[in-house]
């Protein structure tokens, strides 16, 4: 409670509605320092505002992604989202 303000100024979800280029969103579903709840609340105020916007879960990935499988689906996401939004710009 004490540091509410410092959260509030710094936490994307406050200012969502400021962004405007697209967004990929990768969550890991165990992570204990960015709860689920808060990626999905950034991720659903982005589709709100029209915000084109990627989420991925990996249920079992925590803060840091650890398994290859995870790893290369995530690559792979990421370069498909670069293409559709990043060429011919």
């Amino acid at each position: 409670p004490e540091r509410e303000k410092d959260y509030r100024e710094r936490s994307p979800v406050f200012f969502a509605d400021r962004i405007q280029d697209p967004v990929a969103v990768f969550q890991g579903g165990a992570d204990p320092i960015v709860p689920r709840e808060q990626t999905e609340q950034i991720v659903q105020a982005l589709k709100a505002n029209g915000v084109p916007c990627q989420y991925q879960l990996y249920p079992d990935e925590g803060h840091g992604f650890k398994r290859s499988e995870n790893i290369t689906d995530l690559y792979k996401r990421i370069e498909g989202f670069l293409q559709e939004n990043l060429a011919g710009k």
